[in-house]
C-alpha cells in the first residue's frame, strides 16, 4: 500500500511539474505554439546564417526553428531556452536522435530573462505582445549593438523594423538590430 502511494505521489509530482512549466511559460511570455515547418523554411530561405554565428531562440519550445537553422548551416552555434519542460524534452530527444548532426545545439531549461545573451549574434522570438516591454528591455541590455533580433507575429511597439517578410497565409517576421532596441529605451 505504501509503495503504491509513493508511486502515485511521484507520478503526481512529475505531472504537476510538467504542467506547471507549461503554465509558467504561458504566463511569462507565451504559450507553446510552434512555428510551422513551411514558415520556418520560408524564414531561412530569406535569412543568411553566417558560419560561426551564435543564434538563440528565446522560448524555443521544441526547437524547430533551431533544427531548421542547423540543417541550413551546421557551422553555426544554436541555443534554445525555454521554461516549458515537455517541448524542451522533445527537442532533447530530437537532438539525441540526430546522432551528432545537432552537436552545435545547446538546449537550456530555464527563463531567458535570467540568462546572459551577450554572445548571441541572432535572437529569435515568437512571444505575445504583452511581454514585449520586458523582452525589449532584456534584449537591449544584453545584446551587442550588431545582434539581429527577429520577431515572429507582431512588431515591437515603437520600433520601426529594418525589414519585414511574410509568407502568404503565414505570420510575418520583423527584423531589428539590437542598437534599435537600445535607442528606443534611451
Amino acid at each position: 500500500m505504501q509503495l503504491s502511494l509513493l508511486l502515485f505521489l511521484v507520478g503526481f509530482g512529475v505531472m504537476y511539474l510538467l504542467l506547471l512549466t507549461f503554465a509558467l511559460g504561458a504566463l511569462s511570455a507565451a504559450p507553446w505554439v510552434p512555428t510551422r515547418k513551411k514558415t520556418r523554411r520560408f524564414l531561412f530561405d530569406n535569412l543568411e546564417l553566417r558560419d560561426g554565428e551564435t543564434v538563440c531562440d528565446i522560448g524555443c519550445g521544441n526547437a524547430g526553428l533551431l533544427f531548421e537553422a542547423l540543417d541550413r548551416n551546421p557551422r553555426i552555434r544554436a541555443v534554445g531556452i525555454d521554461v516549458a519542460l515537455p517541448p524542451l524534452l522533445y527537442a532533447m530527444w530530437h537532438r539525441w536522435r540526430g546522432r551528432g548532426r545537432y552537436a552545435n545545439l545547446r538546449l537550456v531549461w530555464g527563463n531567458f530573462y535570467w540568462r546572459d545573451l551577450g554572445a548571441m549574434d541572432t535572437v529569435f522570438c515568437f512571444l505575445l505582445p504583452r511581454s514585449y516591454g520586458k523582452v525589449t528591455a532584456k534584449l537591449a541590455k544584453s545584446l551587442k549593438d550588431s545582434a539581429r533580433v527577429i520577431v515572429e507575429g507582431w512588431p515591437l511597439p515603437g520600433i520601426e523594423p529594418l525589414r519585414e517578410i511574410r509568407q502568404p497565409g503565414g505570420l510575418p517576421f520583423f527584423f531589428y538590430e539590437a542598437r534599435q532596441l537600445k535607442a528606443a529605451k534611451a
